[in-house]
């Protein structure tokens, strides 16, 4: 086995954005480098680089909301979801796990927080598995910021769709 670079997700002449979020979409690769505003890139098989395909220019910046999965599709057509974090700084720093669901179609974005208080000050959405018709959410987590000596926590969260 052997890896090779198909895509380089460098956006020239933007702000990189932190965490990008992937979608497979039809044939097609895409990614979300910002929730707030919402700017999907779409790579072009012809020369390998992202090509902003929407950019919403109405919406107030908001880079707390960085990415974590990859975008899942729902039963909706052309609607993906997927868990990201949103990022505190002030003080301690502090990273809400948020659930999206994104229409690829009308590029119509929907984001809630999760503030349950059995997740870590750190926690950081890594990828949705399926087992046996259920859908689990991974996530990374600690009780102080990154790269510091402490415990990590990996956990299994098992999504309930309401």
């Amino acid at each position: 086995m052997r890896l090779e670079l198909c895509y380089d997700c460098h956006t020239p002449n933007h702000q990189d954005g932190k965490n990008p979020t992937y979608i497979s979409y039809g044939n097609s690769l895409y990614f979300v480098k910002w929730f707030y505003p919402l700017e999907v890139f779409q790579f072009d098989e012809s020369n390998y680089r992202p090509q902003i395909v929407y950019q919403d220019r109405n919406s107030p910046i908001n880079d707390r909301y960085r990415g974590g999965t990859a975008g899942f599709p729902t039963p909706e057509k052309d609607v993906f979801m997927g868990f990201g974090h949103y990022t505190l700084t002030e003080r301690n720093a502090k990273h809400y796990p948020f659930i999206w669901k994104l229409n690829m179609k009308t590029c119509f974005l929907e984001t809630r927080l999760l503030k349950d208080a059995r997740f870590s000050n750190i926690t950081d959405p890594i990828t949705i598995i399926e087992v046996d018709k259920k859908y689990y959410l991974i996530t990374a987590e600690s009780n102080d910021v990154w790269f510091v000596n402490q415990d990590y926590i990996t956990n299994v969260w098992e999504i309930q769709f309401d």
